[in-house]
């Protein structure tokens, strides 16, 4: 029997078992590493969790509107 993952969007929570594991996101030509899950939404290409953005010390201003990724070792981008 394969996992089943819950994904919370905010407004509902969705259900898989399909996840694409260590593929390659590019972001303002930088690449990073995430295990992606398949889920059944057209709205949105990618949705980048708290784990991967943990992972790379990623920092969310909400106010602006602004994800900072701060790498060790790594211009901030």
């Amino acid at each position: 029997m394969k996992n089943q993952w819950e994904i919370s969007t905010g407004n509902v929570i969705l259900t898989t078992n399909r996840v694409c594991k260590a593929c390659t996101v590019e972001i303002y030509g930088r690449k990073l590493e995430a295990d992606l899950f398949v889920l059944d939404i057209r709205e949105y290409d990618v949705i980048l969790g708290m784990t991967c953005l943990s992972k790379y010390h990623a920092i969310i201003d909400c106010r602006i509107k602004k994800v900072t990724f701060k790498i060790s070792h790594q211009p901030e981008f």
